[in-house]
């Protein structure tokens, strides 16, 4: 099944398509690494300073991989993990 994503705040730079990726959410304010997904097409509005696409999911984690993904990409402690009760926002 193929996603589209419209008209995401700033550009959003990636690989030349077709490209994997990390498929993370922002829910209110914590990130959730919910597994991999394929970008398939970019577009880019430099006027409107929005990046739009679409992509396919390839893999999604169970809720152990997610923690350790959030690890993995957010090492500079980046962001508040969604597992993460203590971290407040």
């Amino acid at each position: 099944m193929i996603f589209e994503f419209k008209d995401k705040e700033k550009i959003r730079l990636y690989q030349q398509p077709p490209i994997r990726t990390f498929l993370v959410e922002d829910i209110d304010g914590k990130w959730l690494c919910w597994g991999l997904c394929q970008i398939l097409e970019i577009k880019h509005d430099y006027v409107n300073k929005v990046t739009s696409g679409k992509y396919k999911i390839t893999e999604i984690y169970d809720p152990e991989e997610m923690k350790k993904a959030f690890k993995m990409i957010f090492k500079d402690g980046v962001g508040p993990d969604y597992f993460d009760e203590k971290n407040e926002i």
